[in-house]
């Protein structure tokens, strides 16, 4: 018996839900086939059997009656996928201007093409966030513009990310706060830039040149998402409306970000708040660890259960998939300079663990990405660790070419 897609992130321990598919990665990011698709005519609709394919592009093509003609291509970055609830064979792939509804052969057959179409559309998003450091000098990447383009606008879509974060406000809802992932308007906006970056970064989607690592959090995060923590015990009353002067708006959102007035208080000591802290790390669960964020956890200070020092950074460095590559990001933007070189202590049975940065952790495990996100947040690549090795050292030993070429170009 295969095991439905279905919203396999379970926030349900921490009061929070993530509805998100994910595919059975056993299917990969490809496949041709036929489906039935049902006809849009005004009069009847009737289901028709049509070819298509999943290409690992991020595109499905699904070919016309008459396969010599140019099939018609859907970009799966826009879509969401769904299944049927009344229909074990169905699904229906809903884009930006039409749904389509579709029926596999059989309940296994459903499952496979909802897997590799939810495969191929998160491989397309973690691609566009393998940003364009690999072209060099003023070559312009166009794909890879599309595609932060296409990013911006399914961000754009995402429910609640229509209006601001903090007011509600439609008006000109197109600036993003980078290590935060949330839209707010352009009167917010400013407020936000005058807290400091050091409590929000905020970039324009449409004036900025917004790199595709900078939308990584947005991408994950939603404006619902995080209200639901940041503002969980807030008085209707008190939240600023979009016709709400500039000084309502700035008493809100210093309340908000910098004294966390509106977030639950859930543990009672500081220890409680770091076992909260490393069980965030290892689920790679994102609103348990913007919740620890709320409650001014320190993520420079090593975790619970490690035995040399080790952060949540290091933590989530060693436990970063793509998929949970934002978790890395947000500790990283919401995190001192000084924090993210911290180093582990000497290890009681080896020193070759001891006294590595989270950028060590990179060379050594090959984590490029994560590498990426530290690298542009300015870690230090020259710090050396117990057996006096940079960062660059461990790349070149172990030949992690992609690592030596990240290193080299962060020094120019």
């Amino acid at each position: 018996m295969h095991k439905r897609v279905g919203a396999s992130i379970d926030k349900s321990a921490a009061g929070y839900s993530l509805h998100q598919l994910q595919g059975d990665k056993h299917h990969g990011v490809t496949k041709t086939g036929h489906l039935l698709k049902k006809s849009e005519g005004k009069m009847r609709r009737v289901w028709q059997k049509r070819k298509c394919r999943v290409q690992a592009e991020g595109y499905l093509d699904i070919c016309h009656a008459d396969e010599s003609k140019s099939p018609t291509r859907v970009n799966l970055l826009t879509c969401q996928i769904k299944p049927v609830p009344d229909d074990k064979r169905g699904f229906d792939l809903i884009s930006y201007n039409r749904t389509y509804h579709f029926q596999a052969e059989d309940e296994a057959d459903q499952y496979a093409w909802m897997s590799v179409l939810i495969n191929c559309k998160e491989m397309a998003l973690m691609k566009a966030f393998d940003d364009s450091s690999k072209t060099g000098g003023d070559k312009v990447n166009h794909s890879l513009i599309e595609l932060q383009q296409a990013i911006i606008r399914y961000i754009q879509k995402i429910p609640g990310n229509d209006r601001c974060c903090d007011c509600n406000s439609q008006n000109d809802a197109t600036w993003l706060s980078t290590n935060f992932g949330i839209i707010v308007c352009i009167e917010c906006s400013g407020i936000h830039r005058d807290l400091g970056v050091h409590i929000s970064r905020i970039q324009s989607l449409i004036l900025d040149n917004v790199g595709t690592s900078q939308l990584l959090l947005a991408r994950f995060m939603t404006n619902h998402a995080f209200n639901d923590v940041m503002e969980a015990q807030l008085n209707p009353t008190d939240k600023p409306e979009p016709s709400s002067s500039m000084e309502k708006r700035l008493t809100f959102i210093r309340a908000k970000y910098v004294e966390k007035r509106f977030a639950v208080s859930s543990c009672d000591s500081n220890l409680d708040k770091l076992y909260e802290l490393e069980e965030a790390i290892n689920r790679g669960d994102l609103y348990l660890l913007l919740q620890m964020w709320a409650e001014e956890v320190d993520f420079s200070e090593p975790l619970p259960s490690s035995k040399n020092g080790e952060t949540a950074l290091h933590r989530a460095v060693l436990y970063e998939p793509s998929r949970n590559l934002h978790v890395v990001d947000f500790l990283i933007q919401n995190m001192t300079n000084a924090a993210i070189d911290k180093q582990t202590s000497v290890s009681s049975s080896t020193e070759i663990s001891g006294c590595n940065t989270a950028l060590h952790l990179c060379a050594l495990y090959d984590k490029v990405e994560s590498m990426k996100l530290l690298l542009r947040s300015g870690a230090n690549t020259n710090i050396r660790n117990c057996q006096h090795k940079t960062p660059m050292d461990i790349a070149q030993e172990l030949g992690h070419h992609t690592c030596i070429e990240l290193v080299s170009y962060s020094k120019f």
